[in-house]
């Protein structure tokens, strides 16, 4: 039903003001049950520390698909880390880093092709639909971002979510430090 809705341009961001680092942590305690029932230690680092003018939803509904593949990858014992920062040259960062797995360099340019699964004994019930990274990249270029992915096997994969520098609020106030 998303790609549905981003196909058909039927995504219109309702853009407001608020705490990037608040709407993550939001994310991040939702996520902690499901990590703590597959044996997974899911930490946050939060540095952005800056209002946005973004879509809320839109940001959550991405970075909760990337928070779940990673979740899903990263065998008992592992870690996945969702972190921000903000970066003056670039924008926002938003990351999600896990020690699972990893993605094979030839399945690296697939990764955000619909159903593409790179680990081929994935079905359905194990491992999701492979729509997980196509719907998270969709949903942050609607808001003029974009995705990088890097990754190793048996090392474990980082997915970085940028935003541009215009979605960050600068407070103007003569009080502002």
């Amino acid at each position: 039903r998303q790609l549905a809705q981003i196909d058909n341009n039927a995504v219109m961001p309702e853009e407001s003001n608020f705490d990037v680092d608040e709407v993550l942590g939001y994310i991040w305690r939702r996520f902690s049950p499901i990590a703590v029932a597959r044996g997974v230690l899911l930490s946050h680092q939060f540095e952005a520390h800056v209002k946005v003018h973004l879509d809320r939803q839109l940001l959550d509904r991405a970075v909760a698909n990337l928070l779940s593949n990673a979740i899903t990858a990263t065998p008992s014992g592992h870690s996945v880390t969702l972190s921000s920062a903000v970066d003056e040259s670039h924008g926002i960062n938003i990351v999600v880093e896990d020690t699972g797995s990893g993605i094979r360099e030839e399945d690296l340019a697939h990764v955000f092709d619909r159903f593409f699964r790179g680990d081929r004994s994935r079905n359905r019930r194990s491992g999701g639909l492979g729509l997980g990274l196509p719907i998270a990249r969709d949903l942050v270029e609607i808001e003029g971002g974009h995705l990088e992915i890097k990754s190793t096997v048996n090392v474990g994969t980082r997915v970085t979510v940028l935003y541009p520098r215009s979605a960050i609020i600068r407070d103007e106030s003569p009080l502002a430090s």
